[in-house]
């Protein structure tokens, strides 16, 4: 309030404080200063005002480098308050993009015929367009044999996956990952009483497993930490105790188009990922229940053979500790090759599989002749044995 002397007015005057602008913008279409290949992207800027007083309009300019295409202009006429929006198509190859906004020529207060208090007069990023088409590859395949044997924990499947995102920071965690059991008739086998819970899953060294349950014929696990990076690699043991000999056959299918996983960062980060199948999406592996003593479990793997290109394996189940007598005889009788395994070594370990192999040598260290031999196997401490043959052909 101001009183003049010698007048009998008195005046309200309003002190408005000087005019304050700060200068924003915001993007659409970008994430984490990433855009797909060709994918429209949108720049909104602003030039917020504060204080009382009204300014007048700025002048800016905005610079593309590369230059890309878009429906910006590169100058032009800014008001305090409103927003200019600046549309823009990423290039289609690997690059960087720098936009840069400048405010050329500041506003003044209408009030003072001063400049306006701007907190930057300018900004800059950059952007990295980036092809997004990529998948999740998943695969499986048979771990050794097709032979279960009740109360063995048994490494049965290797599920791999591989992750092909388009962008570098698309990392993929997997979520979770189902197998289903049939009998040989595909019908639903209801394990819940069959496997041990606590030794069935899937292992890896580099994630933590939160928890598996069954459902009927379906065994479901869940993971935590599970990621694969972009190019990178993880892989799943399917592991199983089959505590019953109720089936002397069984089906273990594993189908990977219901793998449960998302990106867990980029672009696309909590949206699931195209899962791709290198080969069959829904693989069904065949197994054979075998019993644990030492004839009823023991298998060749390769019968006939040709040492010259690989050996002939043996696997069997022991009960219990014991030393092997391992030989080889012609039909005639003849020792051909011989091998004593003490208790506890390779090959006579109870409670697991074990495994012997022959290169096709005698004795003396000579590739036997084309011909059947007889394999004979003997278990001291049971006094169990079995006999079989094989052909060696080269």
């Amino acid at each position: 309030t101001i009183t003049l002397s010698g007048f009998d007015r008195i005046e309200n005057v309003i002190i408005q404080a000087p005019v304050s602008l700060k200068l924003t913008y915001d993007l659409f279409g970008v994430n984490n200063g990433i855009v797909p290949f060709g994918g429209e992207f949108s720049m909104a800027v602003e030039l917020e005002l504060s204080g009382q007083s009204t300014p007048t309009s700025a002048e800016y300019l905005v610079s593309v480098t590369p230059d890309i295409i878009g429906g910006y202009p590169s100058s032009g006429i800014i008001t305090p308050g409103e927003h200019i929006i600046f549309d823009f198509v990423a290039p289609t190859s690997d690059t960087v993009v720098n936009i840069r906004f400048e405010v050329t020529s500041l506003p003044n207060d209408l009030n003072t015929a001063l400049p306006a208090i701007l907190d930057r007069t300018e900004f800059s990023f950059d952007i990295r367009p980036q092809s997004l088409v990529g998948d999740l590859l998943a695969g499986s395949e048979l771990i050794g044999n097709n032979l279960l044997t009740p109360g063995l924990v048994r490494d049965l499947i290797d599920v791999r996956f591989v992750n092909r995102a388009g962008s570098d920071e698309s990392a993929i965690s997997i979520d979770s990952c189902t197998v289903e059991f049939y009998d040989v008739q595909f019908r639903e086998i209801d394990i819940s009483s069959l496997v041990d819970l606590d030794k069935t899953s899937f292992n890896s060294d580099v994630v933590g497993l939160r928890s598996c349950a069954v459902a009927g014929n379906r065994l479901t696990c869940m993971f935590r930490d599970l990621v694969v990076v972009p190019g990178d690699s993880v892989g799943l043991i399917f592991a199983l105790l089959f505590k019953s000999a109720a089936y002397q056959e069984l089906i273990v299918r594993v189908d990977l188009s219901q793998v449960g996983a998302h990106y867990s960062s980029g672009p696309l980060a909590g949206s699931r990922p195209t899962i791709a199948i290198d080969g069959e999406s829904s693989r069904d592996y065949r197994f054979v229940v075998r019993g644990q003593s030492l004839p009823e479990s023991v298998v060749i793997e390769r019968n006939p053979i040709n040492p010259n290109e690989e050996p002939l394996r043996f696997s069997y189940v022991l009960s219990t500790p014991s030393n092997i007598e391992f030989r080889i005889f012609t039909l005639t009788g003849e020792e051909v090759y011989a091998r004593d395994i003490p208790s506890g070594a390779t090959g006579a370990v109870s409670g697991q599989e074990n495994i012997i192999e022959w290169d096709g040598r005698n004795n003396g260290g000579q590739i036997v002749l084309n011909g059947v031999y007889l394999i004979y196997i003997h278990v001291a401490a049971t006094g169990e044995s079995t006999s079989m043959k094989v052909a060696v052909l080269k």
